[in-house]
């Protein structure tokens, strides 16, 4: 089976297995941020290394130092886009930990009154419902805004 964060499509839909171009907030050359297509609450984005990296225990320093940054960088451009009063940052390593795709991610959540209580077990909730291409362009232009008032380009 493919890593679908391995998988940057050129392709302005969105999809299940791959990461397309319509749901990328910001990239380098190692990192990637975009958003999530099933969130849990609205501004819901993941930061992931380029490079398959399973485990958060395989990066070099420089990769943390460079991941927590843009990590800080996205957490505030998610907070600054919804009004968010709160923020979650989570980590899941390894399936006992909920891991559900072996590739290295967080999960950026912003918080308001209206979206208040335990965000965790709506992850795996068949309910939650998969947002289509509109509604992510909706959101991802929402935030580059965000990121181009508070740090430019």
């Amino acid at each position: 089976m493919s890593c679908p964060f391995c998988t940057i499509e050129e392709k302005d839909i969105v999809g299940k297995g791959f990461v397309a171009r319509a749901q990328i907030i910001f990239e380098n050359e190692k990192f990637i941020l975009f958003y999530n297509l099933k969130p849990v609450f609205m501004g819901h984005i993941l930061l992931s290394p380029k490079k398959h990296i399973p485990s958060f225990l395989e990066m070099g320093e420089n990769e943390v130092e460079e991941m927590s940054r843009i990590l800080h960088m996205a957490t505030k451009a998610v907070v600054h886009t919804y009004n968010a009063e709160g923020f979650n940052i989570a980590l899941q390593e390894g399936e006992i930990a909920g891991q559900s795709i072996p590739h290295l991610h967080w999960h950026i959540i912003p918080r308001t009154k209206d979206e208040s209580g335990e965000w965790y077990e709506k992850i795996e909730d068949p309910s939650l419902r998969v947002v289509g291409t509109e509604e992510t362009k909706k959101n991802v232009a929402l935030i580059k805004e965000a990121w181009r008032e508070l740090y430019g380009g």
